[in-house]
């Protein structure tokens, strides 16, 4: 049985298969710049927290020393040696997450899209608003929604 709302989040989730859902999805802002721009990246090693996070470790296709190989105290495994890189290890899907549409856990019985819009003052750009119900069948849920989409 799951213990933390991390563990219950991502238990709820898995069963999408597009990897560990994390409950903190956001990079450690201790890590550098370079890496806080691009976030986790094909290669990246790291350990899921309790707290349902990903602490970066190293990247197996970058060189032992490229920045973000370089940035934590623990350092590279022992005789690290960078694995090639292969464009077609990439399987590209555009569509697979459309934004706006929730990924849920399964037992989601209902989404219900409520639209409306309002113009609060007059000549200025009406406003639309929505909102979604879900409902679970089992005592607990998860949900997540990407605004942006995304890729696979």
């Amino acid at each position: 049985m799951c213990t933390n709302a991390s563990e219950t989040y991502a238990r709820l989730l898995l069963h999408h298969g597009h990897g560990y859902p994390l409950w903190v999805p956001e990079p450690n802002e201790a890590l550098p710049q370079e890496y806080l721009t691009e976030g986790v990246g094909v290669g990246d090693v790291g350990i899921v927290t309790a707290g349902g996070s990903f602490d970066f470790l190293f990247n197996v296709f970058k060189p032992a020393e490229h920045l973000i190989n370089r940035c934590q105290p623990g350092g590279l495994p022992e005789g690290f040696v960078p694995l090639p890189w292969d464009p077609r290890f990439l399987q590209v899907n555009s569509h697979q997450h459309r934004s706006g549409v929730p990924i849920s856990s399964r037992g989601t019985q209902s989404i219900e899209f409520e639209v409306g819009a309002s113009a609060p003052i007059p000549g200025a750009p009406s406003k639309i608003e929505g909102g979604i119900e879900l409902k679970f069948s089992d005592s607990r849920g998860a949900m997540l929604m990407l605004p942006n989409g995304a890729s696979e």
